[in-house]
């Protein structure tokens, strides 16, 4: 018998704002709103937003040497923080390991065609199109039959000469997934993909997954997506301790 989810005090609210709710760890948690993710966007923008943290854990560390103690825990660089602001990093554990591809640990300056990645923060160019974003991306001249395949089953050749800030965010989500594939990488790295997608995109991301998989890719995907799980071939489920 599944256990039942845990809720935070919040979980009533998130209810009459009509909220979807997922599995997060084992407590039932928003992902998204029926208000709509770009009516979202303009609230926390001009208005505030409320990120209900209630679900989390906390531990302080106190003492001359804190921080040189939460450096060795952690695997960002926190030394910089300063009071009232966050640095998001992650726990590391006494028996874990490093990745490495093709023998070699992946840095900055890994070719995007042997390691590639698709954020939640997308960290594509204000400045550029979406297709020279797209293009950007690629080592050398993109096979131009091959690309317009992509954006076509991606729907994002619609709006592939506007900027960045001409698009909705579900547009630009599907937009990185375009960036990651623009040739087959070795590894691509996926997180969130289809948090902005409704049920149609949502399945052309998983669709090009898929592609990207068959034709030789190692595809791993972090998702609270229960269409992206059962997609998967292998599924590794991640609870909080």
């Amino acid at each position: 018998m599944t256990a039942a989810l845990r809720r935070t005090p919040l979980h009533d609210a998130h209810v009459a704002l009509g909220a979807r709710l997922i599995d997060f760890g084992g407590w039932d948690m928003p992902v998204q709103y029926k208000s709509g993710t770009i009516k979202e966007h303009k609230a926390v923008r001009e208005a505030l937003g409320l990120f209900d943290v209630s679900h989390m854990g906390e531990a302080v560390l106190r003492g001359p040497r804190a921080t040189e103690a939460a450096q060795r825990l952690t695997s960002n660089d926190v030394g910089g923080a300063v009071p009232g602001k966050a640095v998001y990093t992650l726990l590391c554990r006494p028996d874990g390991g490093s990745a490495r591809v093709a023998g070699a640990a992946p840095t900055g300056d890994t070719p995007w065609a042997k390691v590639a990645l698709v954020p939640q923060v997308l960290g594509m160019a204000v400045e550029l199109s979406i297709r020279e974003n797209i293009v950007d991306a690629a080592a050398g001249r993109p096979d131009e039959a091959r690309l317009a395949g992509l954006l076509e089953r991606l729907d994002v050749a619609p709006f592939a000469g506007r900027r960045l800030g001409e698009v909705s965010m579900g547009q630009q989500q599907r937009a990185a997934v375009a960036r990651a594939l623009v040739q087959v990488p070795t590894v691509l790295l996926v997180d969130e993909p289809t948090s902005f997608q409704d049920g149609r995109h949502a399945d052309g991301v998983v669709a090009e997954l898929h592609r990207s998989a068959a034709a030789g890719a190692a595809v791993l995907v972090a998702t609270h997506d229960p269409i992206v799980v059962a997609a998967a071939d292998r599924v590794l489920d991640l609870q909080a301790v």
